[in-house]
């Protein structure tokens, strides 16, 4: 039990060590430009989805302001003020 406490606590200093020494290694690699092309091309579709997902988001951000009171469900508000409240809430947590 005790030979065991000693080696994890070893192997925890270690990894330490071994993870430092692989964060400065790929930081180099990037500041060299040492980016393969396959990683290049894995970084433009990302980025060309994060734009498509945007684009969504900004829809989908204007449908959900612009809610007209004509296209909900009868009984499904009882006043104005509270279509407002909710409208407000809503928005307020897609923001977030």
């Amino acid at each position: 039990m005790q030979t065991l406490a000693i080696i994890m606590g070893c192997s925890i200093a270690i990894i330490a060590i071994l993870s430092g020494n692989y964060y400065k290694l790929e930081r180099a690699k990037l500041r060299s430009g040492g980016i393969s092309q396959e990683d290049k091309k894995l970084l433009a579709a990302m980025k060309d989805e994060n734009e498509n997902l945007k684009e969504r988001l900004q829809n989908l951000e204007y449908i959900v302001t612009n809610i007209d009171e004509n296209l909900l469900p009868p009984g499904s508000l009882d006043r104005p003020e509270d279509a407002q409240l909710k409208l407000a809430e809503m928005t307020k947590r897609l923001k977030q």
